[in-house]
């Protein structure tokens, strides 16, 4: 009896193996050939590359429709050209790790390395521009200028030139003619070095700037200049033909470093603070402002003046101020010093105009 059960239920199975296996199995019958399967060239890369463009004689390559585009080789400019021109919007250019490289700083009359002045949303990245007559970047007059990852140098004006809603990241201009990095506006300056330059380092004009962890140094004017309500955070500028840092009215200059400028280490106008620093050697003061500043817990040394305040309302407290003729200098009335501690200096020198402290308060 169990055999046969055994034989019954193994016919049943085949059955239904049977059964089920000529649904699964379906039409046989390819339904064509086999498509592409590989992606095509703009889907890999959907940008154009630079070398593919038309040139004419005042640039090597002109950029006339938005979009992305990108190095494939060095690009080297005759005299009097251009390397790039940008003549629309939205354009986003990535050097690819290539040059850009003009006839030299001084040879001819004209030239930047990308011309894109006066155009809005440019993007100018991972490169390198050298040896144009005129300016390495040149985006004067437009707005919402992306840099990134750029080393400028040689050229003769500008080394990278914005106007507003200019943004600059971990890029390097150097020995360029004028400032390393200009914005005739706003700027937002972030872990970028200017050196060697023949005007200031870094400059923004605008109000509301931001310039925080740069290095500025051995360039012909101020190291670093921002106009009103903007911050310089954990920045350094040193041996600079001018003030180390120089910021308008409202600003902010903490936690940064000022040493061997030739002038003031850190100067301010109106109500700003200047919280924190290090400032050191410089030629002239150490910290100055005018009116109504908050001048808190920096170390000043070895400068003719360490601290001086030409005018009123101003606090000046927890400061060190170390081997300076001058020690704290008070020129107006209605200023607070407080716990500042000096050493090896004179607190308020009695020059012409410098008060007795008969006006000022102090702890």
């Amino acid at each position: 009896m169990k055999t046969a059960k055994r034989t019954i239920t193994g016919i049943i199975t085949a059955a239904v193996m049977l059964a089920v296996g000529s649904v699964w199995a379906g039409d046989l019958t390819p339904p064509g050939a086999p498509g592409p399967t590989m992606k095509r060239l703009d889907e890999v890369e959907p940008r154009t590359a630079v070398q593919t463009l038309s040139g004419t004689a005042g640039a090597m390559h002109v950029i006339s429709e938005p979009g992305s585009y990108y190095l494939t080789a060095n690009i080297a400019a005759g005299t009097n050209q251009h390397g790039i021109e940008v003549t629309c919007d939205n354009v986003s250019i990535d050097l690819n790790g290539f040059t850009l490289a003009g006839a030299g700083k001084a040879v001819g009359s004209t030239g930047h390395g990308v011309n894109a002045l006066g155009r809005k949303q440019i993007v100018v990245r991972n490169g390198i521009i050298r040896q144009f007559r005129e300016e390495g970047l040149y985006c004067n007059n437009g707005q919402c200028l992306l840099v990134e990852n750029l080393l400028v140098e040689n050229c003769g004006g500008v080394g990278i030139h914005g106007y507003q809603y200019v943004i600059v990241r971990r890029s390097i201009c150097r020995q360029n003619g004028s400032y390393g990095i200009l914005a005739n506006g706003d700027l937002l300056s972030e872990n970028n070095t200017a050196t060697l330059n023949g005007g200031p380092g870094i400059g923004a004009s605008g109000s509301g700037s931001v310039i925080r962890g740069c290095v500025s140094y051995d360039n012909g004017g101020v190291g670093i200049t921002v106009g009103n309500g903007s911050t310089v955070t954990d920045c350094a500028a040193s041996s600079n033909d001018s003030d180390g840092i120089y910021a308008s009215s409202g600003s902010t200059v903490r936690g940064c470093a000022a040493y061997l400028n030739t002038g003031m280490g850190i100067s301010v106008f109106n109500g700003c603070m200047v919280v924190d620093n290090s400032v050191n050697s410089n030629t002239a003061v150490g910290i100055q402002g005018t009116n109504r500043n908050l001048i808190r817990g920096n170390s000043v040394n070895d400068s003719p003046s360490g601290i001086k305040v030409t005018s009123t309302d101003n606090v000046v407290e927890q400061n060190l101020v170390s081997n300076c003729t001058e020690g704290i200098n008070l020129f107006g009335n209605g200023n607070l010093y407080v716990n500042n501690r000096l050493s090896n200096t004179a607190n308020l020198v009695n020059e012409s105009g410098d008060t007795d402290g008969s006006g000022n308060i102090t702890f």
